[in-house]
C-alpha cells in the first residue's frame, strides 16, 4: 500500500459548509414574526373602523348567530343551505297559544289593522259628538257608546227633538243634528248609517199616528231628512221604526219610559270579526212580532208629506206575523 493511497481515501464535503442543526429555531421565529405582524395590522384596522360600520357588523353577526328561527321550523338546521324562509325573532310576547288563535277568528294582520283603524275613526266621531253636546249643555239628552254594532248616538227626544206624540222637529233641535252630521263627516270613512225610532209601550191613537209604529218610523225619517239635507250620501242611510219592541229600560216607571222614547243614530261597523279580507258586510236585525194595527206604507218625501207616511196607503192586516222593523231607504 503506497503512501498516496491513504490520502485518496478522504472525501470532501460538497456545497460548502454543512447545515447546522441549531438553526431550525429560525423557522419558528419567522412564523411568530409573521403572526405578530398580522395581529398588529388587524388591531390597526379595528382602531380606524367607524362606529356606523361597527354597528352594521354587530347587527349582521347578531342576525347570523343570534336566536331567530325560520318561521314554521323547530331549529335553524331544518332550513338547510340556501333556504329562503323568512327569519323573524321569537319573543315570549309574540308566542300565540291555541286558545288565542281561536279568539282572533282567523283574521289576518291586514284585517286586524282595518278593524283597529275603523275603531279609531269611530272614536274620533264619538269624541266630537261628546264635545259638541257638552258645549251645548245637553250631555244628559245625548249619549254615545261603541258596541258590536258600531258607534251608537242615542238621543232622548222629549222636549229636545219632538213634542210628545209628534214627529215635527223643534227648530232648536236642528243645530244639534247639524253638529252630529259635522262629527260624522269629520272622518273620510263612509260607513252605513242606520237611524232608528223607538217608543215606550203606552198606546197612541191620533189623527196622524194610529200606533207607535207610525210614530217611531216618522221620527226616524224626520232625522234622516236632516242628515240628507246636510250632505250625507243617500246610499249610506236607512231609517227604521221599532215602536216599543226594543226597550232599554223597564216601562213600568216614568223614568224607564222616558229612556225608551229615543232616536238612535248608528254608524255601523263594517270591519267585523267574520269579514273576509277586502270585503265588508252589514247585517240588519229583524224581529218577528204581531203589530197592534196595520203597518203603514212608506212613500217618497215631498213638500206636502215631509215624513214619508201615506195615511191612505195602508197594507192590509194579516193573521200571521210580520217583520218587527220597517226600513226606509231613500
Amino acid at each position: 500500500m503506497s503512501a498516496g493511497g491513504g490520502g485518496g481515501g478522504k472525501k470532501k464535503k460538497r456545497g460548502g459548509e454543512g447545515f447546522h442543526p441549531d438553526e431550525r429555531w429560525l423557522l419558528t421565529y419567522a412564523d411568530m414574526i409573521t403572526l405578530l405582524m398580522a395581529l398588529f395590522i388587524i388591531l390597526w384596522a379595528m382602531s380606524t373602523t367607524s362606529a356606523d360600520k361597527f354597528d352594521a357588523l354587530k347587527l349582521s353577526l347578531t342576525n347570523a348567530f343570534g336566536s331567530p328561527l325560520f318561521v314554521g321550523q323547530d331549529s335553524i338546521l331544518q332550513g338547510g343551505p340556501g333556504s329562503t324562509a323568512k327569519v323573524e325573532p321569537v319573543t315570549p310576547q309574540d308566542a300565540v297559544m291555541p286558545d288565542q288563535q281561536k279568539s282572533t277568528g282567523g283574521k289576518t294582520e291586514a284585517e286586524q289593522a282595518a278593524t283597529a283603524a275603523e275603531l279609531q275613526d269611530l272614536q274620533k266621531i264619538k269624541d266630537a259628538v261628546d264635545k259638541s253636546v257638552t258645549n251645548r249643555g245637553i250631555a244628559g239628552k245625548v249619549k254615545t257608546t261603541i258596541d258590536e254594532r258600531g258607534l251608537v248616538i242615542r238621543i232622548l227626544p222629549d222636549n229636545m227633538l219632538f213634542a210628545t206624540g209628534e214627529a215635527d222637529l223643534f227648530a232648536s233641535a236642528r243645530p244639534v243634528l247639524d253638529d252630529l252630521v259635522k262629527a260624522v263627516k269629520s272622518v273620510p270613512r263612509q260607513n252605513p248609517i242606520h237611524i232608528e225610532g223607538h217608543t215606550d209601550d203606552v198606546p197612541i191613537a191620533t189623527a196622524r199616528f194610529r200606533n207607535n209604529w207610525e210614530l217611531a218610523t216618522s221620527r226616524a225619517v224626520t232625522v234622516l231628512s236632516v242628515f240628507l239635507e246636510d250632505g250625507i250620501t243617500p246610499g249610506r242611510m236607512t231609517a227604521a221604526g221599532f215602536a216599543d219592541t226594543r226597550p232599554i229600560a223597564p216601562n213600568d216607571t216614568a223614568e224607564g219610559r222616558a229612556e225608551n222614547r229615543r232616536v238612535e243614530i248608528v254608524v255601523v261597523r263594517t270591519a267585523t270579526e267574520g269579514d273576509a279580507a277586502g270585503t265588508t258586510t252589514t247585517s240588519v236585525e229583524t224581529t218577528t212580532v204581531a203589530p197592534p194595527a196595520a203597518v203603514p206604507a212608506i212613500t217618497p218625501l215631498d213638500s206636502e208629506n215631509p215624513i214619508g207616511i201615506s195615511p191612505d196607503a195602508v197594507a192590509p192586516a194579516s193573521s200571521g206575523t210580520t217583520s218587527g222593523d220597517q226600513e226606509v231607504t231613500p
